[in-house]
């Protein structure tokens, strides 16, 4: 009997450790500590250029539409044309964390907000190849992280986003297009216009693009080798990895923030006095490196490019969670006074 009875508390304890395996739990990501620093792949922010010039190694190239030009002038506060010289280069800008467990705030050191009493918890999926596989879901929390302002470095605070320092910005618990596919389809009845093979079949040249070199920016609706941005929602096929599906979750948030207005252009020479608002995810502007749970310390990756190349091993059992940081390029006109 006893050994019957170990046999069943190990059964048990395995039946728990894998529904906490799937649904997952509030770890700590331990960003605010010495990863601020040694968990940054810092050569992410080359090419560096100022005057039109590049002055730093050539790093993954610069945006499409980035601007050539080498002085520029910019309206003071009294309208007056002010002159001066460009400068342009990667940024650390936004931190998007994955989770699972409602309210959690891995980036805070675990903390639970307890908003939704856990309610909508998220899942990794199932890869079962019938109409019982689950789709998989995880919550995000966006916050601005313009990093080397708040280490005071390089950056004159005025060729920022108006952010000095960390801040939360979006939670996906409350946004019910987030929780649901067919309240999201509504939001954003363009989704139908994509829902078709053509524009699936346009994502196969947007995944070798971002291989390469850059994303395809006119290739609005497509994550490249991920899969397609529409419906701009938290559900999503189970079939691929968790590196996979957490860096489409993760850019489908940056595409749901533009598509609302929420988020801004940053490069090109409309971009060089102030960043203008912009509807449709300029993808060439962006890319991005884990930072939990598996750090990618040497270098980032654009968006779309296969996790192959970059993340499939990034990955701990029990810890399917993931946190990412969103590097963006900023052309800015750096003033004489």
């Amino acid at each position: 009997m006893k050994i019957v009875a170990a046999l069943f508390s190990l059964l048990f304890i395995s039946s728990v450790n894998a529904e906490e395996s799937k649904f997952g739990e509030c770890d700590s990501a331990s960003i605010l500590d010495s990863s601020m620093i040694v968990d940054v792949p810092w050569n992410s922010m080359y090419p560096i250029k100022l005057a039109g010039i590049t002055i730093s190694p050539s790093g993954s190239g610069t945006p499409n539409n980035a601007s050539n030009k080498v002085f520029c002038a910019c309206e003071d506060d009294l309208g007056i044309f002010v002159p001066g010289f460009t400068q342009a280069m990667y940024e650390p800008a936004r931190l998007i964390e994955l989770v699972r467990q409602p309210d959690c705030m891995m980036t805070l050191g675990g903390t639970e907000m307890g908003i939704t009493n856990g309610r909508a918890r998220g899942t990794t999926g199932s890869q079962e190849q019938y109409e019982t596989a689950q789709p998989a879901f995880w919550h995000y929390h966006y916050y601005a992280y313009p990093l080397l302002l708040m280490l005071e470095m390089l950056v004159p605070s005025r060729c920022g986003d108006g952010y000095l320092s960390m801040d939360l910005l979006y939670i996906s618990e409350l946004d019910p297009t987030w929780t649901d596919p067919e309240l999201a389809f509504f939001a954003n009845p363009e989704a139908v216009i994509f829902a078709n093979p053509a524009a699936m079949a346009a994502c196969v040249a947007d995944a070798a693009a971002s291989a390469v070199g850059k994303p395809i920016d006119q290739l609005y609706w497509c994550a490249g080798a991920w899969g397609q941005l529409y419906p701009l929602s938290g559900y999503i096929e189970s079939k691929s990895s968790v590196a996979t599906k957490t860096s489409l979750l993760a850019t489908r948030s940056i595409a749901a923030l533009h598509r609302r207005l929420l988020a801004r252009q940053t490069t090109g020479d409309q971009a060089l006095c102030s960043a203008p608002i912009f509807p449709t995810i300029p993808k060439s502007q962006y890319k991005m490196n884990m930072m939990y749970p598996v750090p990618e310390r040497q270098s980032s990756h654009e968006i779309g490019e296969s996790a192959i190349k970059w993340g499939e091993w990034r990955n701990i059992p029990s810890k399917e969670d993931a946190v990412y940081m969103l590097w963006r390029y900023n052309d800015c006109c750096v003033t004489y006074y």
